[in-house]
């Protein structure tokens, strides 16, 4: 199915990301990555290109997901938080 949305899920605890890659895939979305840091979530996004961003709003690091969020919203790609 080439009409899947590709999703790209930007989670720092592995099980989480796991878990919600396997239950999307499951549904029959297509999941393009996923990736525990900020700029990697960037690199993803910027590289391969997606329809839905799945994002932990309190990622470790020095960025979180709410940053990655003002961005993706200044880009008027659609996102929500888990």
């Amino acid at each position: 199915m080439s009409d899947q949305p590709k999703i790209i899920i930007v989670e720092d605890e592995s099980l989480i990301a796991e878990m919600l890659k396997l239950m999307l895939e499951d549904m029959g979305h297509k999941v393009i990555g996923v990736v525990h840091k900020f700029l990697s979530g960037q690199l993803v996004i910027e590289r391969e290109g997606y329809d839905l961003a799945i994002l932990d709003i309190n990622l470790h690091g020095k960025m979180e997901g709410i940053e990655l969020a003002a961005e993706l919203r200044e880009s008027r790609i659609p996102f929500v938080f888990c």
